[in-house]
């Protein structure tokens, strides 16, 4: 599957078409209730909630304020991002694909909030999807 020019890992199309990762857009309330993430793993990395097809880079996104106003967008390539998850309802903190080190293997990362919007950041969270996968426990 291929977002704008970008190739989504084969784990997670592999995952999406065997119901390992949510293929619906309902998916993303029903989360809100019972997560697809092991109990153990969210009370470590707070409760996440991943979003299914389809995918948007961020010069997509249909959020544009929140990224301008909030989400550091200059510390990224907006057209080598993909959105795929968040930290759940009101987190403000996306997840996201990126692909800026490699087009094959992307890494995954994620909005870290400071005192202020101006000083907020992206870390990596994960080296590649894979990491992140075995990260979540899914």
């Amino acid at each position: 599957m291929e977002i704008d020019v970008l190739l989504l890992p084969h784990l997670l199309t592999s995952m999406i078409s065997t119901g390992r990762w949510p293929s619906a857009s309902d998916s993303v309330n029903k989360q809100n209730l019972q997560s697809l993430i092991p109990s153990d793993r969210n009370r470590k990395l707070r409760r996440i909630c991943l979003y299914p097809p389809p995918f948007r880079t961020l010069t997509n996104a249909s959020n544009d304020d929140f990224y301008r106003t909030h989400g550091v967008i200059w510390q990224l390539k907006p057209e080598l991002a993909i959105e795929i998850a968040d930290f759940g309802i009101g987190s403000d903190t996306p997840i996201l694909l990126y692909y800026d080190r490699s087009k094959n293997e992307p890494t995954v990362i994620n909005l870290d909030w400071h005192n202020s919007p101006n000083s907020n950041s992206w870390v990596v969270m994960a080296d590649s999807f894979s990491a992140f996968v075995d990260l979540l426990g899914i």
